[in-house]
């Protein structure tokens, strides 16, 4: 054999060695320590397959969550798993409530998210059934919905918040919620989420907004994605969260080396070098889309409830790396947020100061292994909010008599 042959063939073997130890290293890598950075990598395939069987349990009927034509899901109405469960009328909760409040009482009800919901604890935990026990004049009626974003809860309160003809009525928000305002379908933003598509809104050239509605409202639907699951990639037009790379680059399923590529390109360009990421630093960033959105959500829903005669108020929630870096000396990862809120004059409880005010607990006990709180966070929750409350009064300035 010619030696030009020779070199070509050993250069070749080493090619062939180096691209196989390469793509080893890639897949232990993938397996061993990404998930202990917080990185999941799977092929589209191992997506697209879980994204079934996700959706196959949606349409079984037994989750909690049901498919909503305008808002992507609510809670199921009379589920039921131990003590968490929703009411026939759409609530947490164990109680049903007349259509006015009694008179005397008033009624307050919270919308937003999975904090507001109080997962992670039984209804009689969460921090609205305790304002109900510790002030028996107060009616805490609790239309959380998990992985809701503050978009979904503006169009739930539209169109359910004056069923109980409220006298006050609360927006919840935690930091996490920016990212939903700017997805369209749930698996984009993590593809072990549950398969569900939701509305958004956008921003025309004079900062209003415009209502991208469900892309999946029905049944079919989603038995449309069961039937093409690769259908849902033309929801990532709208879509902050999409990534073609995963998606539409067939590679991405085959290498290890390329998902893993992928993956830590995709982490630093969403923390550090997207113009429009959502963190500057350890704080929301102001100049982002979601946040701009989310500022013009939460005008929009003060106008509303005031249109309605209703005293409206926002609830800001603080995660657990807020009530750290709160208890260091430094400021909440939500801070921006309360700034310009404050700026507007918004009528808003920043609920981490609840928190500041217990100083002999370690922040660890008001959490759950999930993030959400602990009995003993709902608690500390519903303590201030009901002291809020009680400075109103039905017919008193501000809240209309019912």
């Amino acid at each position: 054999m010619p030696s030009t042959e020779k070199k070509a063939l050993f250069f070749g073997i080493l090619l062939l060695v180096t691209v196989a130890l390469v793509e080893g290293a890639a897949r232990v890598a993938l397996a061993v320590v990404a998930p202990r950075i917080g990185m999941d990598v799977r092929s589209t395939n191992a997506i697209f397959a879980e994204q079934s069987a996700r959706v196959r349990t949606l349409l079984d009927d037994t989750e909690r969550e049901v498919i909503d034509s305008t808002l992507g899901w609510r809670y199921r109405p009379g589920y039921r798993n131990g003590a968490d469960a929703v009411t026939a009328q759409g609530l947490r909760g164990d109680r049903l409530y007349d259509s006015l409040p009694p008179a005397g009482v008033l009624r307050f009800a919270a919308f937003g998210d999975s904090f507001v919901y109080g997962n992670e604890v039984g209804n009689a935990d969460s921090w609205t059934a305790i304002v109900e026990q510790e002030a028996p004049r107060i009616e805490a009626l609790n239309f959380g919905v998990g992985g809701y974003g503050v978009d979904q809860a503006y169009l739930r309160y539209l169109a359910d918040g004056q069923r109980f003809s409220p006298h006050v009525v609360a927006m919840g928000f935690i930091a996490d919620d920016l990212r939903r305002l700017v997805n369209v379908y749930r698996r984009f933003v993590d593809s072990r989420e549950v398969a569900l598509a939701k509305p958004r809104f956008v921003l025309d050239g004079g900062q209003q907004l415009v209502l991208l509605p469900n892309p999946l409202p029905t049944r079919s639907a989603y038995e449309g994605v069961l039937a093409n699951p690769a259908s849902v990639k033309r929801l990532g037009e709208h879509d902050h969260w999409y990534d073609a790379a995963v998606y539409e680059n067939p590679a991405y399923d085959v290498s290890g080396t390329v998902r893993l590529a992928v993956a830590a390109w995709s982490r630093v360009r969403n923390r550090y070098l997207d113009a429009d990421r959502l963190y500057l630093g350890e704080e929301l960033n102001e100049n982002s889309e979601a946040f701009r959105i989310q500022l013009v959500l939460f005008d929009r829903f003060l106008a509303a409830a005031r249109e309605r005669g209703v005293e409206p108020v926002i609830l800001l929630f603080p995660d657990r790396l807020s009530l750290e870096r709160r208890r260091a000396g430094s400021g909440t990862i939500y801070a921006p947020m309360a700034r310009q809120l404050a700026a507007r004059g918004a009528p808003v409880v920043d609920l981490a100061e609840a928190f500041a005010t217990v100083t002999d607990e370690p922040v660890d006990s008001w959490f759950m292994p999930g993030g959400h709180y602990s009995r003993r966070g709902n608690e500390i929750v519903a303590s201030h909010v009901r002291a809020r409350l009680e400075s109103f009064r039905p017919g008193s300035p501000g809240v209309a008599a019912r």
